[in-house]
């Protein structure tokens, strides 16, 4: 088999080159699935090879492998970094070795307190994968229509266009622009605080009531957003350009609030 001469060629960043030959010649790291030599700086192969097979990459800025999803990622964590260290090692004295997935788990302290998270966090989360998550269920724990779910289904019906929505700041904008602007909450709701400009028009007379709408662009609005959501597949079924207003009254009540304070 030959020995193994390794040697770092180069630093570069958070990230150490090796250089690895036999006396035969070539690398003894077995075969495996490789990245195209066109890849991202840092792309490696399960064995830590590079574009070039001669040449192995460890440490912060070599790409690692995600293990929720099997994409590629950057993880600038001591410990993956130290353990692609031990792994190719293994590689590099003919021993079993192969960088495995990482989630990505860190801990720090921020002012007398300890956080830590794993796996993906906030901002990575996209709308499929809160729509799909399988979570448990207990009247004691969660409801069967779990709130994070739900979350999941809004977003996919935004980021999908299936609903398209208005924000509370956008909503002058947009009157003033020309959409005229529907209240499908009940009379009495309507009467208890409205938008200034508002229709009261309530969802469940709204199939009766379409000739009463103005022409153009519309936006409906409830009180947080369901009817609302519910009028804009009604009136969108029937031709009309339309738009729900995101959080419905309480939250333009409320962000009107803030502006005012």
């Amino acid at each position: 088999m030959g020995s193994i001469l390794a040697s770092v060629v180069e630093g570069v960043g958070s990230m150490a080159l090796y250089r690895c030959l036999t006396r035969q010649g070539g690398t003894r790291s077995a075969a495996g699935r490789r990245r195209s030599s066109a890849g991202p700086p840092g792309s490696v192969d399960e064995r830590l090879r590079t574009s070039d097979p001669h040449i192995h990459a460890v440490g912060d800025a070599v790409e690692k492998v995600d293990g929720l999803t099997a994409e590629t990622t950057l993880v600038p964590l001591a410990n993956t970094a130290n353990r692609q260290g031990r792994v190719l090692a293994d590689v590099l004295t003919g021993r079993p070795g192969e960088d495995r997935p990482v989630l990505g788990t860190a801990i720090v302290g921020v002012f007398g307190l300890q956080v830590a998270s794993t796996g993906w966090n906030e901002k990575r989360l996209r709308a499929v994968d809160l729509a799909d998550l399988e979570l448990a269920y207990a009247p004691a724990f969660g409801s069967a229509k779990d709130p994070v779910n739900m979350l999941g289904y809004v977003d996919q019906n935004t980021l999908t266009g299936v609903t398209p929505t208005v924000q509370w700041h956008e909503l002058a904008d947009a009157m003033a622009a020309g959409a005229s602007l529907i209240d499908v909450r009940g009379p009495a709701e309507f009467a208890a605080g409205a938008i200034p400009g508002a229709v009261n028009i309530p969802v469940d007379e709204l199939r009766d009531r379409l000739d009463e709408l103005p022409e153009g662009a519309l936006i409906v609005h409830c009180a947080v957003g369901v009817r609302g959501h519910i009028a804009a597949w009604i009136l969108a079924e029937h031709g009309r350009a339309v738009r729900n207003l995101d959080g419905g009254y309480r939250t333009w009540a409320a962000g009107v609030a803030s502006q005012a304070g």
